[in-house]
């Protein structure tokens, strides 16, 4: 029964090495599919980058900025002569301006 027991051991290590080779085989190909979605979503990524950038340059997106300032500059310019007037109230106690503060 010696000559069998090698068999079988050699058998063993035989389909041990195959099974080893077709996991390798499949970890490679796992690997390299994964890499391959890797770079899709990468290409993904710098595509939506393109959008976002295209959206920043979009002639609307700048007039809503400047808007904006304009109201900023707006509210800005209104304040210093309200802050005058009531400064001037303060320091004048003239009968004319009490309603005012009032």
């Amino acid at each position: 029964g010696d000559a069998l027991e090698k068999e079988m051991a050699s058998l063993d290590q035989r389909q041990t090495e195959a099974a080893q080779m077709r996991l390798h085989a499949a970890k490679q190909a796992g690997l390299a599919q994964r890499a391959q979605a890797h770079g899709q979503r990468q290409r993904r990524e710098q595509n939506q980058k393109g959008d976002q950038t295209q959206k920043d340059q979009h002639p609307s997106r700048g007039r809503e900025f400047q808007v904006d300032e304009d109201a900023l500059d707006g509210s800005t310019a209104e304040e210093p002569p309200a802050i005058r007037r009531s400064t001037s109230s303060f320091s004048s106690s003239s009968a004319s301006e009490a309603p005012d503060l009032q």
